[in-house]
């Protein structure tokens, strides 16, 4: 079974993630390989640059911050980051789960709907929160000002998005013990085993 994982930044993604991980499940951040690409794969930075000029470029390798900047206030430049990176990024992850060796794989993206990777995917679960919460995380996470958290959040999918999408829902506005008991009534919903 390969469970997608998506939502807004902050919501607590990669945290269901790596409850999912604990649980057996290989966990693939779709952030983590990106952060590698952009690290490694030199056609990717070619192609980033070309677009988005020489000053997202830092001691020879892409500023995930400068690039941040520009793509979170321009919708038609985040259109242009999401149509450079998301095939090649779907590309490697589902190289990852082909190679994993495991019965079960989870799969974190905040576009997974949007790039066409929830299409790897066996079922699609949502993980929401309040805007409050989200702010909050991504300013203590990202040490960023509450401005450029506020950009990000707006220039992704709202909970309605993911409500219409998604097979099932997981809200993330309460207790690390609680997400965690939600996880596991998400896996007994779903009918998966869960290995400890």
């Amino acid at each position: 079974m390969v469970l997608g994982i998506t939502g807004g930044s902050g919501c607590g993604t990669t945290t269901v993630g790596r409850l999912l991980e604990a649980r057996g499940f290989y966990f693939i951040d779709a952030d983590r390989v990106y952060h590698e690409l952009l690290a490694g794969d030199e056609a990717l930075r070619a192609d980033l640059t070309a677009r988005f000029g020489g000053g997202i470029v830092k001691d020879g390798a892409i500023d995930r911050r400068a690039l941040a900047k520009i793509v979170f206030s321009d919708a038609a430049a985040l259109t242009a980051l999401n149509d450079i990176t998301h095939a090649v990024i779907i590309r490697k992850v589902s190289e990852l789960i082909g190679g994993c060796g495991k019965a079960h794989v989870a799969v974190e993206a905040v576009a997974l709907i949007e790039s066409g990777m929830g299409k790897l995917c066996d079922a699609v679960v949502g993980v929401l929160c309040d805007d409050a919460t989200r702010l909050r995380r991504i300013v203590e996470r990202d040490a960023i000002s509450e401005d450029e958290a506020r950009a990000r959040i707006a220039a992704q999918k709202n909970s309605a998005f993911f409500i219409d999408h998604c097979d099932y829902i997981l809200l993330n506005d309460r207790t690390q013990e609680e997400l965690s008991e939600a996880v596991d009534a998400l896996l007994q919903a779903i009918g998966s085993p869960q290995t400890p």
